[in-house]
């Protein structure tokens, strides 16, 4: 969470940056995370995944469960997601199968939240249908 007075600056992409590039080398391979609705999409173009529907978080309410693989290079780099670069010289793309992890969770039966991440790798023919 980012206290209001630090919201709509480039603090939270600086500190996501620098919470990314420590993760990559410290050799994290899945990040996962709840999200509000308002924040999907933000998280969506760094490269977050959705991996089922909403649910219900005690303390934040209705949430979206989704996750980062941090090898997806390739698809990092299409979508400009500022988190490749973090990756650059640390790890090299599909190094921990994160596709991979992305066409299993893609099995049906499928969520439309997992049906509409995984399509986002097969339109960018990066994930095998």
């Amino acid at each position: 969470m980012v206290l209001p007075q630090f919201r709509h600056t480039t603090f939270p992409i600086k500190l996501i940056r620098e919470y990314a590039a420590a993760g990559y080398r410290d050799g994290v391979q899945v990040e996962l995370l709840d999200c509000n609705k308002p924040l999907v999409p933000f998280f969506e173009k760094m490269g977050y995944f959705s991996y089922r529907g909403w649910g219900f978080h005690k303390e934040f309410g209705t949430v979206r469960p989704m996750f980062f693989a941090v090898d997806v290079l390739d698809y990092l780099e299409e979508i400009g997601s500022f988190l490749k670069s973090a990756a650059d010289g640390v790890i090299s793309n599909g190094q921990y199968d994160g596709y991979d992890l992305v066409a299993r969770l893609a099995e049906e039966p499928w969520t439309p939240a997992v049906r509409d991440s995984s399509a986002k790798l097969r339109n960018r023919k990066l994930l095998c249908a």
